[in-house]
């Protein structure tokens, strides 16, 4: 019974102390990010024109519209507005999916940009060290394309950086 209550305290701290941690993260902007821009994504429903009166209603314009993820825009805020402030002014609409800083990623060692996979290291065509018996690096070389080209960002990657 003791081990029992114990057992039900602990995953009730161990809840209580995540869900607050995930409300923190969400409520805070992390890490850097460009000055001015966010990137806001609608529902793929939503008509460019629509689209284009929540950015006037917000004094946003469009910079960018990416073409891998439908309805995804890099737009800039209007000189001082704040980004936290812009970003719930977007989310208060219902047509947009989220709203949220540019961040700036910098893939910046060759470990960052090998998968977590544990299998990557039996891809010998994606980077060989002679791990099978092979010739090292008679391989694709693809930890180094992505880490010449890479684009990582809190929702999405693209390894060609072409988002």
């Amino acid at each position: 019974m003791r081990t029992t209550l114990r057992f039900v305290a602990v995953t009730l701290g161990l809840s209580l102390l995540l869900s607050l941690s995930a409300q923190g993260q969400k409520e805070s902007l992390m890490g850097p990010f460009v000055p001015g821009e966010l990137l806001v994504r609608f529902r793929t429903d939503l008509s460019k024109n629509a689209a284009t009166q929540v950015h006037t209603a917000v004094g946003a314009n469009v910079i960018k519209e990416f073409k891998l993820v439908p309805n995804l825009q890099r737009v800039r805020l209007p000189s001082g507005m704040n980004l936290a402030e812009a970003i719930k002014l977007y989310e208060k609409n219902p047509t947009v999916l989220y709203a949220e800083p540019n961040y700036i990623r910098r893939a910046t060692q060759h470990a960052l940009l090998t998968p977590n996979d544990a299998q990557f290291s039996q891809l010998w065509a994606l980077h060989n060290v002679g791990q099978t018996g092979g010739t090292p690096d008679a391989d694709m070389d693809a930890p180094e394309a992505w880490e010449l080209s890479t684009w990582v960002h809190t929702r999405s990657t693209s390894p060609t950086g072409n988002l």
